[in-house]
């Protein structure tokens, strides 16, 4: 028997019905290495940045439009650790996604081989991936980045920004706290990033 898709309310975007239907009822992102959610492709993610395809269906970007997708600090200080998605799959994953949509979910480690640990996977790839759940999250639209190599991230101007979103529990919120920190919460070392 076929799985069934879960959150079918949702429409799945024309660019990730390619993806596989697996069991459970999630579609398969590209960025998935083998059949375990929780373990990262580390060249998919190089091609990503380097060759801008999105990081959740492996689709180029027709229009140079890119979802950066991360948490509050990343918003302020315009510095992202994950590859860019097309906006329409970012804004997919943020209701289906269950690690997003439950705040409070951790990423699970038990089963996993030590190399596929994301502490692990860090330490000679070309793009760092979060494993923290920040509990909310935002997608910055942006017209063009930069990925910074040797700090494995990508970052952009304030001048690239085309909109920002602002998600808790799988629901875009109808507004953005201002400010979304507050100075004492950035760290020193990202104060001079900010302006």
């Amino acid at each position: 028997m076929a799985p069934k898709t879960k959150r079918p309310e949702i429409p799945l975007p024309d660019q990730m019905k390619n993806l596989p239907l697996v069991e459970g009822g999630y579609r398969k992102p590209w960025f998935v290495k083998g059949e375990d959610f929780r373990v990262t492709d580390g060249e998919k993610a190089w091609l990503s940045v380097s060759k801008k395809a999105c990081w959740i269906c492996g689709n180029p970007f027709i229009e140079p439009t890119y979802a950066m997708v991360g948490d509050a600090m990343s918003a302020t200080i315009r510095i992202y650790t994950e590859p860019p998605c097309h906006i329409e799959c970012a804004e997919y994953a943020m209701q289906v996604c269950p690690f997003i949509l439950y705040p409070n979910a951790k990423r699970r480690t038990a089963g996993l081989q030590a190399e596929d640990l994301l502490e692990n996977q860090k330490k000679n790839a070309a793009v760092k991936v979060g494993s923290e759940n920040p509990g909310e999250f935002y997608i910055t639209l942006v017209s063009d980045f930069v990925y910074h190599h040797d700090e494995q991230v990508m970052a952009f101007n304030k001048e690239d920004i085309l909109t920002l979103q602002h998600w808790v529990g799988g629901v875009r919120q109808q507004s953005i706290p201002d400010p979304i920190l507050r100075p004492e919460q950035v760290p020193e070392a990202s104060r001079g990033r900010i302006g």
